[in-house]
C-alpha cells in the first residue's frame, strides 16, 4: 500500500496485515520547510530524467516551489500542513530534459508554478515601507501561496534577518560565525535531554551565499523593529485560526507593519 498522508485506519484488520508484512510505503511530499527532504526528492527526481541541477536553483526552488495544503493526523485529531508539491515539479523538470539535461534558475521562466508575484519583493517592500506596492502585490502573492503558505515564508524570512541583525548589532560580521548562529550549531546537541540521551535532531542547513549578501545591506531596521513584526504575524496567524476573514486580516497586517 502506498499513501500520501496518515489519514488511514491503523487498527483496519487489513492495513495491520498488511503493516506486518512490511508493504506499507511513505510517498507523502516533504513538510514545507524541510528544505533537507525536499532536496533529496528533488535529486531524486533530476536522476529520473538523467539531469543535473545548479546549486543556486535548488536553492531558489527551496523558496519558489509551489506548496499545497494536505491533512494530517495529529493526537487523534486531524491537521492542515503545508507542503512542496513534488506532482508540479517532476512536471516541470520532464519537460525540461526534453530541452536541456542541465538545470538553472532561467529554465523555470515559464513554468506553471512561475509567476510575476515575488513573494521576496513583497516582503521588501512591507519592510521598506512601501504600503501601496505591498497592496498591490498582496492578493497575487496569495493566490500564488495561498495565505498560510504566505504568513510561514514572511515568519521565516523574519527569523533569518532577526538572527542576521542581531549579529551585526554585536559586531559580527564573520559569515561562517553567523552560519553557526542560524542553524544552532553552538547549542543543538550541547545538551542531553532528561533521560540523559543523546538527543536525535535534523539541522536546517542555510544557504552561506543569502547569509553574505543580507551582511553586505544595510537596512534601517533593528532587531527590536524585526522582533515586533514577528509578533504581528503571530497574531495574524492567531486570527485566521479563530476564522478570521483574510480579506480584513490581512491588509491589516500590511498596514500594522507601516506603524511599528
Amino acid at each position: 500500500m502506498h499513501f500520501d498522508d496518515d489519514s488511514y485506519d491503523g487498527r483496519n484488520s487489513l492495513i495491520q496485515k498488511i503493516k506486518k508484512q512490511g508493504n506499507i510505503f511513505d510517498c507523502s511530499f516533504p513538510i514545507f520547510g524541510d528544505t533537507n527532504s525536499f532536496k533529496r526528492q528533488l535529486h531524486n527526481i533530476c536522476k529520473k530524467y538523467g539531469c543535473v541541477i545548479e546549486p543556486t536553483c535548488i536553492d531558489w526552488l527551496c523558496n519558489n516551489s509551489p506548496i499545497y495544503k494536505v491533512k494530517s493526523k495529529s493526537a487523534n485529531a486531524k491537521k492542515e500542513i503545508m507542503v512542496y508539491d513534488l506532482d508540479i515539479i517532476d512536471s516541470e523538470i520532464c519537460k525540461i530534459s526534453t530541452v536541456s539535461k542541465y538545470i538553472i534558475i532561467s529554465s523555470f521562466e515559464d513554468s506553471l508554478f512561475n509567476s510575476e508575484s515575488d513573494i521576496f519583493d513583497f516582503i521588501e517592500s512591507l519592510l521598506s515601507g512601501d504600503i501601496s506596492r505591498s497592496y498591490e502585490m498582496l492578493s497575487d502573492i496569495v493566490d500564488a501561496f495561498t495565505d498560510q503558505g504566505m504568513l510561514l515564508i514572511l515568519l521565516s524570512q523574519l527569523h533569518f534577518l532577526l538572527v542576521v541583525t542581531r549579529c551585526k548589532e554585536s559586531n559580527i560580521y564573520d559569515s561562517n560565525k553567523v552560519l553557526n548562529i542560524i542553524e544552532c550549531n553552538d547549542i543543538l546537541g550541547k545538551y542531553l535531554s532528561d533521560d540523559f540521551i543523546y538527543p536525535v535532531f535534523t539541522k536546517k542547513s542555510q544557504n552561506p551565499i543569502r547569509i553574505n549578501i543580507e551582511l553586505s545591506k544595510r537596512r534601517n531596521l533593528t532587531s527590536s523593529q524585526i522582533s515586533s513584526y514577528i509578533g504581528l504575524v503571530v497574531d495574524c496567524i492567531v486570527d485566521l485560526r479563530d476564522q478570521g476573514n483574510r480579506n480584513i486580516v490581512l491588509p491589516y497586517l500590511v498596514s500594522k507593519f507601516q506603524c511599528v
